[in-house]
């Protein structure tokens, strides 16, 4: 289970944090049945939320000519938008884990 709790990270930040050799953690992770690692699967999700917030800081915040209502219909495309993603993350996550047990 603490394995588990640690898939939001990469495995080479893992192996760092322990202080053990990248090799070493993936053994411990086969060992214990994880074969592949979710963070991986995860990344193309993260990187969308990222420029999300990008885009909507470039199109939103630093734009002064905006009015308050053309503000709010942004920001609500934005809040679907980032909301759709989270839940594809956990559900991406979620389907790995269920898979592990």
């Amino acid at each position: 289970e603490d394995l588990v709790q640690l898939t939001n990270l990469s495995r080479a930040e893992i192996s760092e944090g322990l202080g053990i050799c990248l090799s070493l953690a993936k053994k411990i992770f086969r060992a214990h049945g994880l074969h592949e690692w979710v963070y991986r699967y995860l990344g193309p999700i993260r990187a969308r939320m990222k420029r999300l917030v990008a885009e909507f800081d470039t199109k939103v915040c630093r734009n002064a000519k905006l009015s308050e209502q053309q503000v709010r219909s942004q920001r609500l495309i934005y809040d679907s938008e980032m909301n759709s993603l989270l839940e594809l993350h956990q559900r991406t996550a979620q389907t790995f884990l269920d898979n592990w047990k």
